[in-house]
């Protein structure tokens, strides 16, 4: 009986131990940057460096849309920065909370530094109708909270 008990357990910490998700909440975060011109901006690095505790930063490469993409990020707060032939174009707090997210930039100068949030809405329960993206209202000041 108490082989059995310590088994479970030693099962139990080792399945714990090897899958980060099942202690903590993982989400991804995509979104599209607009360059100076208002044109999708290519081959330009997003940089996510976590703010609470030195490590290294998660890198990504816009596509040619413009569009960029982090699968799985543990929840926390993180500095999002744009940068384009090694120079930062821009950078903003974003907390990460668990949940699916979305953030558009734009760099053009008549956007006036226009960031979109969104957030994912899941279909209602029983229903049909899938998720959807819904735009989420900025705040006056640099960080973002993504739900």
């Amino acid at each position: 009986m108490f082989c059995r008990a310590g088994s479970i357990a030693l099962f139990l910490t080792g399945a714990f131990g090897l899958a980060p998700t099942a202690l903590g909440q993982v989400a991804s975060l995509q979104g599209t940057v607009l360059g100076t011109d208002g044109r999708p901006l290519q081959d330009a690095e997003v940089r996510m460096e976590a703010t609470g505790k030195p490590s290294a930063p998660i890198t990504t490469i816009t596509g040619s849309s413009g569009r960029y993409l982090f699968a799985e990020l543990p929840a926390g707060v993180y500095r999002l920065s744009i940068l384009e032939g090694g120079v930062a174009k821009l950078s903003v707090n974003v907390k990460m909370r668990g949940e699916k997210a979305r953030i558009d930039l734009d760099l053009s100068p008549s956007a006036g530094k226009k960031i979109r949030n969104y957030v994912w809405v899941v279909g209602r329960t029983g229903s049909n109708l899938p998720g959807r993206w819904v735009e989420k209202e900025t705040r006056s000041n640099s960080t973002k909270d993504l739900q």
